[in-house]
């Protein structure tokens, strides 16, 4: 039976069915499913997340557990072939405030998660204990220090070169990590942390000719956009105002979590 088939039939029947009936009618409303064994989980999740848009905050007792149930829930909806941009279900991990390339992945998916939530984009976030309590720099402090630029726009080059810097960017012969940039010629290669590849800046005299996202090992073009928003680490910018995911996740928003063989919504 092939994925989308298993999903019908499981939305089909009347435990969903009933469980669909009573998220929409009574808010908030608490449930318990009991006796889920192995990845049936993930199928009730995966069948209430295509029927209800919104937040969908899954809690975990640990890591493992969780990264178990997102491994699960990825392959159901066919994520893993996305770019993390237009992934609905992601992996909310904790910081360990280093500089490995682990680490900034992580800051970079965090960004990314609390940007989505905050645009009210519809998003499955799958989480464990540790993460969803720890406190991290407000990403909103580095969205009012973000660079916007888009195709056509009038913009020096040396004027760019010290945007970046005075965010917090810093040069480097070749971009490997968020926080980098660098210059070839009329070209400026910059890594975001609001992206999951380097963006490519083209000039044209003063005038921003393209911009492409373009892969690291192979420096070829991985797609083209007319408009792009170059988000600093908020790390470094402030640490006063730290927060979590509960200070902004929306009141309205679906929480479950699931101590053992249960689920609780």
């Amino acid at each position: 039976m092939e994925i989308n088939q298993l999903l019908k039939t499981y939305r089909s029947s009347s435990k969903c069915q009933e469980l669909l009936s009573a998220i929409n009618k009574f808010q908030p409303l608490r449930a318990h499913l009991l006796n889920l064994r192995g990845s049936t989980k993930s199928i009730y999740l995966a069948t209430i997340e295509q029927s209800i848009q919104g937040t969908h905050l899954c809690i975990f007792p640990d890591k493992e557990t969780a990264a178990f149930f997102f491994g699960d829930l990825e392959q159901l909806q066919q994520e893993y072939n996305k770019d993390f941009k237009n992934r609905d279900i992601l992996f909310l991990a904790t910081e360990n405030h280093n500089k490995t390339t682990n680490e900034q992945f992580n800051r970079f998916l965090r960004s990314t998660i609390f940007q989505k939530i905050n645009d009210n984009e519809h998003i499955v976030v799958i989480t464990y204990a540790e993460a969803l309590c720890e406190k991290v720099a407000d990403f909103r402090i580095a969205q009012k220090n973000s660079i916007f630029l888009k195709v056509g726009q009038n913009y020096l080059m040396d004027d760019l070169i010290e945007e970046l810097t005075t965010i917090g960017f810093e040069y480097a012969d070749y971009v490997i990590s968020p926080g980098q940039y660098t210059i070839r010629g009329g070209l400026i290669d910059v890594f975001s942390f609001s992206n999951e590849f380097p963006i490519r800046i083209e000039f044209s005299d003063n005038i921003i000719k393209s911009l492409r996202y373009f892969d690291l090992e192979s420096q070829l073009t991985k797609s083209s956009t007319d408009i792009i928003r170059i988000l600093p680490d908020a790390q470094n910018i402030s640490n006063e105002n730290n927060i979590t995911i509960f200070d902004f996740i929306p009141k309205n928003s679906y929480r479950l979590g699931t101590p053992t063989n249960e689920f609780t919504a």
